[in-house]
């Protein structure tokens, strides 16, 4: 089992973009140790998509972040605008990809494997006060007993209001010897991105 192990912090154009993931056969490994071949391999985050399908109309919008570089050194990240309707509800899931690698690797599908030490947390902020409101609940969760939340698939929720903010997205992860907690503040942050975002009437 790969366990990601190195904090990345992703905000706005300034990043860290190192995800590390190491192979693990002991239950407590030495630090920086590699237990088989291949472990301590890293692996650029290059993109992370939202791909949301709104409930009423069944339409599907994609949201990236993206750094073709994949190093933190280049060209700034590119961050796409999480445009809303007010009064709806989307289904979204979320994808981590290394498109460094041929075929491109999907980083989210390790995060899918370790549920049990992994939780997304997201938190909307508006700009201003004006009653916006923008809500998430999380529909897949972990093998633990009882469950809890994962984050790889969830609803968001927008009220009457329009108006601007922020859509923050946080991993955190719980390595040995930390069990897994629904806390914000619990565990090792492996990502975190901030998308802008708007909610308004589109014009036809």
């Amino acid at each position: 089992m790969r366990n990601l192990s190195k904090k990345i912090l992703l905000i706005g154009t300034m990043a860290l973009f190192l995800f590390a993931c190491k192979k693990n056969k002991s239950a407590d490994p030495k630090p920086d140790t590699p237990l088989d071949p291949g472990a301590g391999e890293s692996e650029n985050i290059t993109r992370v998509a939202l791909y949301l399908t709104n409930q009423s109309t069944s339409k599907i919008d994609t949201v990236e972040w993206k750094d073709v570089d994949g190093d933190g050194i280049g060209n700034p990240p590119v961050i796409d605008s999480l445009i809303l309707l007010p009064n709806t509800t989307y289904n979204v899931q979320l994808k981590i990809f290394d498109d460094t690698k041929n075929p491109a690797d999907t980083i989210s599908h390790e995060v899918e494997e370790e549920a049990d030490n992994h939780i997304f947390h997201y938190t909307f902020t508006p700009k201003t006060a004006n009653g916006l409101l923008v809500t998430t609940s999380i529909l897949d969760k972990d093998k633990l007993s009882p469950a809890l939340p994962l984050g790889l698939n969830f609803d968001l929720t927008t009220n009457q209001n329009s108006g601007e903010g922020s859509f923050e997205v946080v991993l955190r992860h719980f390595g040995p010897g930390l069990a897994k907690t629904t806390n914000p503040s619990d565990g090792e942050e492996d990502l975190k991105i901030a998308f802008p975002t708007k909610v308004e009437i589109l014009q036809k």
